[in-house]
């Protein structure tokens, strides 16, 4: 009897589908997406699927609209037959990674206060 897998994350990771552009190749073509997840360590992109393991890229999350986008370098890590590709941040400053951070917890927040009214809304 083997022990179950255990999944840790350094990052808690929450679903938001924010605009991201990512620059890749030597020429540092752009190609516009957007993330399907996010966390302070890394997201998951829609795309491009011609992205490949390994690769490294640098992006220009927005995270909020009129704020300065979050800019670093990721490294990807793998893909899916949908096309999507997850990438791990491997370079991004301190205040960037601070408000990504401060960005998840609150949409973690948000998502708990819905679950929370679901179930109250049930319970009447």
């Amino acid at each position: 009897m083997s022990a179950p897998a255990v999944q840790r994350r350094e990052y808690v990771r929450v679903m938001s589908a924010r605009p991201v552009l990512v620059y890749r190749g030597r020429d540092g073509r752009s190609v516009s997406s957007y993330t399907v997840d996010v966390s302070g360590g890394g997201m998951m992109l829609a795309g491009p699927d011609a992205l490949q393991q390994g690769e490294q890229i640098s992006f220009r999350l927005t995270i909020a609209q009129g704020d300065p986008p979050i800019e670093g370098w990721a490294r990807v890590v793998r893909g899916d037959r949908a096309g999507r590709r997850c990438v791990a941040f491997t370079t991004i400053g301190d205040l960037d990674r601070r408000r990504l951070v401060r960005f998840v917890f609150e949409r973690q927040r948000m998502e708990r206060r819905r679950g929370l009214e679901l179930e109250d809304g049930r319970a009447g």
